[in-house]
């Protein structure tokens, strides 16, 4: 509760390609440390480079496209925090229907596929509908409940993404967000990581 009560104390002056709006990264604050330690103990290596914001979306936020976080982000997080949401917006994970991937490609998909890396990732930034693709798996959408997974699944929010309709949000789908690597590709001069520790 405590964390929820943070979270929507909290400015939404972000807007990205995901639905609704994102606060600043709260991934330098002491507090936070722990999430991250956690993390690490889950996936059993260091991640000192990781960002952690709250993310509000209601029924009208559109931007839902399916996508992967790799490679800028080596591990994804959800927290969802909002009581008693609809289950079913939760997150889902996709298989690619013409080429059969589930995932950000590597060499040997390429191999297979008789072509490159690069085309297997153009088509699939391409290809963010929901028309070319097959929902896998599907978790649900309830409160306290945290969910990590590698970032080059192709995944995005289960169904439209967000439920409520109140302007100040006290009813949308409110989540914390992380990612985690264990490096920084973009360097210092350009990260949107925080160093930690």
């Amino acid at each position: 509760a405590a964390l929820r009560a943070f979270g929507r104390a909290q400015r939404f002056g972000y807007k990205g390609n995901h639905p609704g709006m994102r606060t600043a990264s709260f991934a330098n604050m002491p507090e936070f440390r722990p999430m991250r330690r956690r993390v690490e103990a889950l996936v059993g290596e260091r991640l000192p480079y990781w960002f952690a914001a709250f993310q509000l979306s209601r029924a009208n936020d559109t931007d839902n496209a399916i996508h992967r976080d790799y490679p800028t982000y080596k591990y994804s997080a959800v927290l969802y925090l909002t009581p008693g949401a609809p289950c079913r917006f939760g997150t889902s994970t996709y298989r690619h229907l013409s080429t059969g991937l589930v995932s950000y490609p590597n060499q040997e998909d390429a191999w297979r596929r008789n072509t490159t890396v690069e085309v297997l990732r153009d088509t699939l930034q391409d290809d963010s509908t929901e028309d070319k693709y097959e929902e896998m798996d599907r978790v649900g959408n309830r409160y306290n409940r945290l969910i990590l997974f590698n970032s080059r699944l192709n995944h995005r929010s289960s169904g439209k993404g967000a439920f409520g309709r109140a302007v100040d949000g006290r009813d949308g789908r409110l989540v914390m967000i992380m990612f985690f690597h264990t490096h920084d590709l973009r360097g210092p001069e350009n990260s949107i990581l925080w160093h930690d520790e």
